[in-house]
């Protein structure tokens, strides 16, 4: 309250005050200047009050355009800069060449640097306008209602028409503002408005987009595809949020070539994904969801994307560095057994009776080379390889089947799988399950959901069907369960009985694309469960043994002697022993 009362101070005690921005206003620089403007102007009528360089139409054309004033007007003034993190992005530099009366600096982003005076920075404020707005409402009831529209169009365009910040605070704001007049619709109409030359540009983003693995999804615009479409390199980096919540990706970037050859960069980002620490580490900054910077030259867009990518798996907590490397070698491996699933391989018979390829054996090399000389603290147990009982010594440890549905795979079926997961005390806690015939990856990692990506699709978050009729059930392609078929035969909710292979039958589960599997005997070991299980589970299903216990691994006896069940729903285990 203390910083309240001196602002109006400091209004009080000078007659002329000059209001700044910063250059490429939005609607909350805009607003928030000639806002603050409007709201002056009404209480303090004597006073001389300017805003310089914040023009921002988008067809608003019943509110005040920007003034112009000498270089001694600003002199004499106190100076308000709104909306404004650092120096160096103010819309007219004489804010700061410029010795005035006093300075204030009222602004909502990631503190970047002090102006030399009375500082408003309230990194949590949806806008600059929401703000001031709750500044002048300390003292005053009501506002004018020009002041109530201009500040309107900054808190609705920097929360996205509330998508971004929906506290209580921003819409008691939004609703004050509106009963001060605010004229919503007006302002919608105009913001929203669709004309033909974005529509166009709209069309040419969304249907040329770019996506990474990970779901950072992307566009690099050179000039020439500006000109085309009538954009200057600012305005067509706004246009960002085109490719914003697309399946699950939660980080969007535009990366627009300016006619010096510079770049302008737009990141946007959902959740607890960090943008304004990229866009800083590059000389930008912003809010923790949205944020931009300049950079040299398109030329560094993959790097620009890569960091991206990197906050996208950080943002998968304390084993996200585990994921990332599981993922590419699991990807490394199902191209490697793809080369033999094309080209030809040797199938061996293993003591147990199994068969076991070249494929399993190169894909074994490959994943466990990698993931010991990343995480050489982490144990292993992997079904090509000797068990020399080390692992049970480790709280973590790398349960892997180099290739899962080996019979599936000699048979050419496109069934077979890769599953790697890391066990911590006994339990997964990351997954991934790749379906390399199919090139789809599944992944999960304990608390934070299951995903699939694959075929060029946008990453997607996975959950289980809520069905509890008209069941799809699971069984093994290679070795098909009598008990099974005929209890399916009688239940009047099983619609179909399905033969699948290896773990896919689990994540097909996780998908929502079945409900129900089920397993019998002791015949399946840690690796055939393990990663399949994690998915199923961080997909909101349920996976037990048929006994209906929990299982766990890193177990000294690998074999799961009491099968598994893997459902949607508890209710509808019907072959529950």
């Amino acid at each position: 309250m203390d910083k309240i009362e001196d602002f109006f101070k400091l209004v009080e005690a000078n007659d002329i005050i000059t209001i700044f921005g910063h250059f490429h206003p939005d609607g909350d620089c805009y607003g928030s200047t000639a806002g603050l403007k409007a709201a002056l102007k009404h209480f303090y009528p004597t006073k001389s009050i300017y805003v310089l360089g914040t023009d921002f139409r988008d067809g608003l054309n019943k509110f005040p355009l920007a003034d112009e004033v000498d270089d001694e007007t600003i002199a004499n003034s106190l100076i308000i800069t709104c909306d404004l993190p650092d120096k160096a992005r103010v819309s007219d530099s004489r804010a700061f060449s410029i010795q005035g009366k006093g300075m204030i600096k009222i602004d909502h982003h990631v503190f970047v640097e002090n102006f030399g005076g009375l500082e408003f920075v309230d990194e949590e404020a949806s806008s600059s306008c929401d703000l001031i707005a709750q500044m002048l409402y300390t003292k005053f009831d009501h506002l004018p209602e020009l002041a109530a529209n201009l500040f309107f169009i900054g808190l609705v365009t920097d929360s996205g028409r509330f998508q971004f910040s929906i506290k209580p605070d921003t819409l008691n704001i939004g609703a004050r503002l509106l009963s001060d007049g605010a004229d919503s619709e007006y302002i919608y109409n105009a913001l929203y408005e669709v004309d033909e030359k974005s529509m166009m540009f709209k069309g040419y983003l969304t249907s040329t987009y770019k996506k990474t693995f990970w779901g950072t999804a992307y566009q690099v615009i050179d000039q020439d595809t500006c000109k085309k479409y009538g954009y200057a390199a600012n305005s067509a980096a706004r246009f960002v949020n085109s490719v914003g919540h697309i399946g699950a990706s939660r980080v969007s970037c535009f990366i627009v070539e300016k006619e010096d050859g510079n770049a302008f960069v737009e990141f946007r980002s959902i959740g607890d994904i960090n943008v304004q620490a990229i866009a800083k580490s590059l000389g930008g900054g912003g809010h923790f969801n949205a944020s931009g910077c300049t950079i040299s030259s398109i030329d560094e867009a993959e790097k620009i994307i890569a960091m991206c990518d990197e906050a996208i798996i950080r943002s998968f907590g304390e084993y996200s560095q585990h994921l990332k490397a599981m993922v590419e070698v699991a990807i490394e491996a199902s191209a490697e057994i793809m080369k033999d699933y094309k080209n030809g391989f040797d199938v061996e018979i293993k003591s147990d009776n199994s068969p076991v390829t070249t494929a399993d054996k190169a894909s074994n090399e490959i994943i466990v080379g990698t993931l010991s000389k990343k995480f050489p603290e982490v144990g292993m147990l992997t079904e090509e390889a000797f068990d020399n009982k080390e692992r049970l010594n480790c709280k973590d440890i790398f349960v892997i089947d180099p290739l899962d549905g080996t019979a599936d795979f000699v048979e050419k079926d496109d069934m077979f799988a890769v599953n790697i997961a890391l066990v911590h005390d006994h339990k997964p806690v990351v997954a991934v399950v790749a379906i390399p015939a199919q090139n789809k990856y599944y992944f999960a990692v304990k608390g934070f959901g299951a995903y699939l990506v694959g075929n060029n699709k946008m990453i997607k978050q996975i959950r289980v069907s809520g069905k509890k009729n008209k069941l799809t059930v699971l069984s093994s392609r290679c070795h098909p369960n009598p008990e099974i078929q005929k209890a399916c035969d009688e239940n009047p909710k099983v619609e179909k009985l399905t033969l699948v292979g290896s773990s896919l039958k689990a994540c097909l589960i996780a998908e929502g694309k079945a409900e129900v599997s089920y397993t019998f005997g002791g015949n399946t070991k840690e690796w055939d469960t393990c990663a399949p299980q994690l998915i199923v589970e961080e997909a909101g299903g349920i996976y037990l043994s048929t006994k209906n216990e929990e299982i766990t691994y890193n177990r000294e006896d690998v074999y799961n002697r009491d099968g598994f069940v893997a459902l949607n729903n508890a209710a509808n285990d019907f072959l529950k022993k």
